[in-house]
């Protein structure tokens, strides 16, 4: 997989809860979300890699800016504007994405 060096070719990832009966939100854990709250604070650039609503795994480098909680499901946005929802990351930083079930 390569990273996508252009931040500008990143995507929105979900945010149109139009089909979220469909595909219900799996909250992480509270450890993994501390995690992305403390990479937010440091302001540092991390990997990350997701899948987005068509399964493709992407992987980019960016900052994480803010988590947010909307149409009860969380978000991450990222220094470019990319929104992620945090149930489609598969890992930050190396580190797999832990759920509630974990």
């Amino acid at each position: 997989m390569n990273l996508n060096s252009d931040s500008t070719q990143h995507i929105v990832v979900d945010t149109d809860c139009s089909n979220a009966s469909a595909d219900p939100y799996q909250a992480v854990s509270c450890s993994f979300y501390d995690e992305l709250e403390a990479l937010a604070t440091l302001h540092r650039l991390c990997t990350i890699r997701y899948r987005t609503e068509t399964s493709e795994v992407v992987g980019i480098e960016s900052k994480i800016i803010d988590l947010y909680t909307a149409n009860k499901s969380e978000f991450l946005k990222l220094q470019d504007g990319t929104e992620i929802r945090l149930d489609r990351l598969i890992s930050v930083d190396g580190k797999p994405v832990c759920f509630t079930n974990c």
